[in-house]
């Protein structure tokens, strides 16, 4: 049975499976769809778009009647409009955010090729401001029923044997404490004190543990997302014509990384952003510090404090100069799903 960590957040899909012989496979790409036509994936020579320019082909998947592709470089490639999963409240009830997680969950399932019938063991995060037992009891729901779909024309059933919610901050404590094989890595956890910030797209968690047992968490509804939000708002004033969206930005922000200037291209269009950009960081920085040190003015009493998510990686950099004692998890993205399949895996173990 593979084992399967499962993060949709609000900016990007992450995904690590551990297969029955051992080997891992890890995968991100933007939390956003769209709907397949093959129809309208010809250009007008005929000729297909769903080849990317690394020669790898665009995988469509089919769930309740419709195809679909899912991250927002295969939405780009086969011509589709993308559907957005952002919310960082009530998205238990979001049926875009719900479609997505199935989506992923077929996409993880059939990773190495398989196809068929899939049995797995889920572990799936959420949030800390959904982790209420009304809310965990919705989100169980969605697995109670086989995930019946298909991919790339092959039938594909998901069947989750075992399913385990896990709030994103606990996941990242259970990271650091298990290995690959779900054994025991840093016993210490066990009796320090820890704080794990979770900078994720869309919200910031703070969650602090004693011997591992969860004494408070908050959340903040500020991320990654704010930083593109600045930004397209002052492209549109400089050009208010131009509608940008934030999976597109993103895109073409990490496209550039490392370049000393940046630019927005829109069309014929090429749009300097490289101090919007700037600009924003250090506004969206500035205000999660002031957020941090009104929930927790005392931050020398934790023995670690742990940093993961994407936006925590963004501002991994300012988080260690302002918190010399921070420590940034092994790729801070892939945190929570790395831990929720090591949670998984460690239970299976258990029971086998």
């Amino acid at each position: 049975m593979k084992s399967i960590g499962l993060d949709v957040g609000n900016g990007t899909t992450c995904i690590v499976v551990r297969r029955e012989d051992g080997s891992i496979s890890r995968k991100m790409y933007a939390s956003t769809y769209g709907l397949y036509d093959k129809d309208k994936e010809k250009t007008a020579i005929g000729t297909s778009k769903s080849q990317h320019a690394n020669g790898v082909q665009s995988n469509v998947f089919a769930l309740n009647g419709r195809e679909y592709v899912v991250g927002y470089q295969d939405v780009q490639t086969v011509g589709s409009t993308p559907v957005s999963t952002y919310g960082r409240e009530e998205r238990v009830h979001l049926g875009a955010y719900q479609t997505m997680t199935r989506l992923a969950l077929l996409d993880a399932a059939t990773m190495d090729g398989d196809t068929g019938v899939i049995e797995v063991a889920l572990g799936f995060g959420v949030p800390n401001e959904d982790y209420r037992e009304e809310r965990l009891s919705e989100f169980a729901k969605w697995f109670k029923e086989p995930i019946t779909g298909a991919k790339n024309g092959e039938q594909v059933v998901v069947m989750v044997n075992q399913f385990e919610l896990l709030s994103q901050p606990i996941a990242v404590l259970v990271d650091a404490y298990y290995d690959d094989e779900g054994y025991v890595q840093d016993p210490t956890i066990e009796v320090d004190n820890v704080l794990v910030i979770d900078s994720g797209s869309g919200t910031l968690d703070m969650t602090e543990f004693r011997g591992m047992k969860l004494q408070k968490q908050v959340s903040e509804a500020i991320g990654m997302n704010d930083v593109y939000q600045r930004v397209i708002e002052d492209i549109e004033k400089r050009q208010p014509k131009v509608r940008a969206d934030a999976y597109n930005l993103e895109y073409q922000i990490r496209s550039q990384d490392g370049k000393p200037e940046m630019v927005y291209q829109h069309g014929s269009l090429c749009i300097p952003i490289t101090d919007l950009y700037v600009n924003a960081m250090n506004d969206v920085w500035t205000d999660m510090v002031g957020r941090i040190e009104r929930r927790y003015p005392d931050r020398m009493r934790f023995n670690r404090v742990l940093l993961a998510g994407g936006t925590g990686d963004a501002f991994a950099e300012r988080f260690a100069r302002w918190m010399p004692q921070i420590q940034k998890t092994v790729e801070p993205q892939l945190a929570i799903a790395r831990g929720l399949c090591k949670y998984v895996i460690s239970l299976v173990g258990a029971t086998e």
